[in-house]
């Protein structure tokens, strides 16, 4: 005999399991009242940035240190624990407050993603004006800013070269480190010591917490839009990460400079995964103006601007100095081969396929990006002019953009990508990518090319290949075959992203502890 349990009703008897988070369910009454976990956070990162001003971090030249009220939150036992309390309570509070928005808004369904973005932004905002908590790492970010507008080399100099470096906030324990940060974020700390002057810590702090909140918006836009695209909740995927209270408090309040990394680096994926999936097919003239457009910024860039080949002046120099005969004779000689091995071999195997009748069109569009590529590299370095500026860097004589042994490489794994079947092209990436960027590394170490002709040198192979793909048909698809060129384009930018990511980490490298 069965016994038939009786179904809920009323309001709630087609509402889905309201599934807890951190051990605690979701009480079905509250289900849409999401406004008051909202005010709740915010009310606790308020608590969070009182309390920061009684134990923050602050520099000792700061004139903060001399308004009157604040001096016996600072200084007495009482105002130092009553502090502590505060700025526990608040972060507890905001905890709380994020647990019970996401289960008040379960399972995130439409509007979901106003109200989390919404409770992001009120939490984040009180934090901008906090003093630094649980990190003094910003205080580092002054102190190299400094040496960069002396003049100074935060790669060979320490903070502790600066004078009154200590009275400036930052901790002992790095003052006699060198920098880890690449140069684009040593850039960004000068103009902000430059902005803010010398001897003036919490305007250098405010404006680093402003670019924190650039990669902050940054990873807000992006997270949603990555989590759409594969497959996933956009709203539950911004709650879990962007208005968790951990992320918060360490981007904001903290203020690490991870926040604008990370922002950038899902900016950069979405870009690379977006390029395989356009909203129409992509016109063979609409791949070559992106080709092209890529070759003049660089050449515009790095070649025939002054400032441009002083920059690349100077990387050429600290691998030579840093990195002089590191690479075996042994490595050198085969990546001097290798290259055009594999563009022979790739010639080779289109030269078979063409005898292929179902394959004729990709060994044919293989030819044609080898060929086409190569060519125009070898059109460009004798088209090309090298200006000599008088601005100390020596002339080489004529110009080398875009490297022929890039060329090579770069062109023959595009070329792979269009001769093999769909399955093997994940694999196919992987090893292109790998020989590219050892191409790369080895011309570069061994000074034979310099950045910019191998940044130019994967843009011409990606152009010939992005031109070839609206032309490919693959397994029998009609032509023009929107998903296997959609694919493949998307695989080509992905190769092409990975080139252009690699040649970039190989600039900041020579500078890199």
């Amino acid at each position: 005999m069965s016994v038939s349990t009786p179904r809920p009703s009323g309001s709630t008897a087609h509402r889905p399991e309201y599934v807890g988070v951190g051990g605690l369910r979701a009480d079905p009454q509250v289900a849409g009242a999401d406004w008051w976990p909202i005010l709740v956070g915010t009310l606790g990162s308020l608590l969070l940035v009182v309390g920061s001003y009684s134990v923050g971090w602050l520099a000792s030249a700061s004139p903060i240190n001399r308004w009157q009220w604040l001096i016996p939150w600072r200084t007495q036992e009482t105002g130092v624990l009553a502090g502590t309390v505060l700025l526990t309570l608040g972060c507890w509070v905001m905890f709380w407050a994020w647990l019970r928005l996401g289960q008040t808004i379960r399972p995130f369904g439409r509007g979901a993603l106003r109200t989390v973005n919404l409770a992001t932004v009120l939490w984040c905002l009180p934090q901008v004006v906090a003093l630094p908590i649980f990190s003094r790492d910003i205080f580092a970010y002054v102190g190299q800013g400094r040496l960069m507008v002396a003049g100074q080399d935060p790669y060979v100099d320490t903070i502790s070269s600066l004078s009154n470096w200590f009275q400036l906030g930052a901790d002992a324990t790095w003052a006699d480190s060198e920098t880890p940060y690449g140069p684009i974020f040593l850039w960004i700390e000068q103009a902000v010591v430059a902005i803010s002057g010398d001897m003036n810590p919490d305007l250098a702090i405010f404006l680093f917490r402003l670019v924190a909140v650039a990669g902050v918006a940054l990873i807000m836009v992006f997270v949603p839009l990555l989590a759409r695209r594969l497959g996933v909740n956009d709203a539950w995927a911004q709650w879990i990460s962007a208005a968790n209270p951990l992320f918060t408090i360490s981007f904001v309040a903290s203020g690490h400079n991870d926040a604008l990394m990370v922002g950038l680096a899902l900016a950069g994926t979405w870009c690379a995964l977006r390029a395989g999936h356009p909203l129409r097919p992509q016109r063979p003239g609409q791949s070559v103006a992106w080709g092209v457009a890529g070759v003049v910024l660089v050449y515009a860039a790095l070649v025939w601007s002054s400032a441009g080949q002083v920059l690349e002046y100077q990387v050429f120099r600290a691998v030579e100095e840093r990195y002089a005969d590191t690479v075996p004779d042994v490595t050198s000689q085969v990546v001097r081969i290798l290259p055009l091995g594999l563009a022979v071999g790739m010639a080779l195997a289109s030269l078979g396929a063409l005898a292929v009748a179902r394959w004729r069109r990709r060994g044919l569009l293989a030819l044609l990006v080898l060929a086409g590529s190569n060519l125009t590299t070898q059109l460009l370095k004798a088209a090309l002019p090298r200006p000599e500026h008088a601005d100390g860097v020596p002339w080489s004589g004529g110009n080398s953009l875009p490297s022929g042994h890039m060329t090579l490489a770069t062109g023959a794994a595009v070329a792979a990508l269009l001769l093999v079947p769909a399955r093997w092209r994940p694999l196919t990436t992987v090893l292109g990518a790998v020989v590219s960027a050892c191409t790369g590394a080895v011309a570069y170490t061994e000074a034979w090319h310099r950045p910019s002709d191998m940044a130019a040198a994967a843009l011409v192979s990606a152009a010939w290949g992005l031109l070839a793909v609206p032309f490919a048909r693959y397994d029998g698809a009609p032509r023009p075959a929107p998903r296997g060129a959609r694919g493949v384009e998307a695989t080509l930018w992905s190769l092409g992203v990975a080139g252009l990511a690699a040649g970039l980490n190989a600039m900041a490298t020579p500078f890199m502890q």
